[in-house]
């Protein structure tokens, strides 16, 4: 639940590009035209907080700042190159807890926008956490946009946090009632998905796992789904650095031929040192 992106007046905005030359297209369809790029326009595409009435019975809601968003995230549908989805956190507050994370998709490169919730994640959208961080979205060669984030319980400190997913079968428009991925646990923290361009129903999500108590150290783990996002197989440890060494941020790249590479950042906390490591996994 980190803070990691600032937007100047708190408004998340999208830049529509213009481009020449053809984009690749999937398998039956239309070449689609691509760059060289430049900014067309900007266009701001959170709006107003749709929380106006506050979450009663989120612990904490009364500190939330309503407009203010942070941690943006954005992907293009291969399937549908004119198909953009974003993401980010609505209504965060003075300690980092936010009331949801919201989704905004577009069907016309980015002209217009609509935003949506994701069912179940907070109790701002019918589910039970206080709190909604941490939100990814990926989209797959079959057009399946992905959605993965953090439910937090902030009875704890630090939170205990579920790593979840959703998915949208129409190009961000609507979305599914979370799933858990993760069971929560305190420390689940920095989670993405990855959507297979190749294999239908694929898709990847991974996370790290920080231990509260000293010597500081973490787990990086991984699951997969093979129906959709219907359900997700149980973790799969990636990494296990020694005391007072971190992993942090992993992504899941999927290589020709399928093979998974799980990239992160890993840092001795001692001497400060840093690599970039990666380990290979079965798709």
């Amino acid at each position: 639940m980190r803070s990691r992106i600032v937007l100047a007046g708190s408004a998340l905005v999208a830049s529509l590009l213009l481009a020449g030359a053809p984009l690749p297209a999937a398998a039956g369809a239309r070449a689609h035209a691509v760059g060289p790029y430049k900014v067309k326009a900007l266009r701001v595409i959170s709006g107003p907080s749709p929380f106006g009435a506050g979450c009663p019975g989120a612990r904490f809601d009364d500190q939330t700042i309503p407009g203010y968003e942070l941690e943006p995230m954005v992907t293009v549908n291969p399937a549908n190159p004119r198909n953009i989805v974003a993401a980010w956190k609505q209504d965060v507050g003075s300690a980092n807890q936010t009331r949801s994370d919201l989704v905004a998709s577009s069907l016309d490169g980015g002209k217009t926008w609509t935003r949506r919730t994701i069912p179940g994640l907070t109790v701002c959208t019918g589910g039970s956490a206080d709190a909604g961080s941490d939100p990814w979205v990926a989209a797959g060669g079959d057009g399946i946009v992905y959605f993965s984030g953090l439910a937090a319980d902030l009875s704890t400190d630090p939170p205990t946090t579920a790593v979840v997913a959703s998915r949208s079968g129409n190009g961000g428009r609507s979305w599914r009632r979370v799933t858990t991925v993760a069971a929560p646990l305190q420390g689940n923290e920095t989670d993405s998905v990855t959507a297979s361009p190749t294999l239908a129903g694929h898709a990847y999500v991974a996370w790290a796992n920080f231990v509260v108590n000293p010597p500081r150290t973490n787990t990086l783990e991984f699951s997969r789904t093979t129906d959709g996002g219907a359900t997700w197989s149980p973790s799969v440890l990636v990494d296990q650095p020694g005391p007072f060494q971190i992993d942090q941020a992993p992504r899941i790249l999927v290589l020709p031929g399928g093979t998974l590479l799980a990239v992160y950042r890993a840092r001795r906390l001692r001497d400060r040192t840093r690599f970039d490591p990666c380990s290979a996994l079965a798709g």
